[in-house]
């Protein structure tokens, strides 16, 4: 089943070592909506710094940063949360070129 990205947004700092930022799909099929909370840490700066990254790119690469495991959580629930630690290592490689974000969808394999 296809969920297509409708918006991404950075949300209310909860404190300045710290970024949330929220990621909104919709199901193809039946058009219900599903919230990814994305907590960082002090990575976001270091991330953003390194790759040389404006907030808008940022979206991209922790979308990409992510996405494996968007797919095996499957949107089995409305909300979906993740955390990314200061252990976390970057994607090698990865451009923000890779893809556009009006036209982001994840299409995900239905459970038997």
């Amino acid at each position: 089943m296809k969920y297509l990205l409708t918006d991404a947004l950075y949300l209310n700092k909860i404190s300045m070592d710290e970024e949330v930022i929220c990621y909104i799909f919709k199901s193809a099929a039946g058009g219900e909506k599903y919230l990814v909370w994305l907590h960082i840490s002090a990575l976001f700066n270091e991330w953003k710094n390194q790759y040389g990254l404006d907030d808008t790119a940022m979206l991209k690469f922790l979308l990409k940063a992510m996405e494996n495991e968007l797919v095996g959580s499957a949107f089995r629930h409305r909300l979906t949360t993740f955390k990314i630690n200061e252990n976390t290592k970057p994607i090698i490689g990865f451009t923000h070129e890779d893809y556009d974000l009006e036209s982001y969808y994840l299409d995900i394999p239905q459970a038997n």
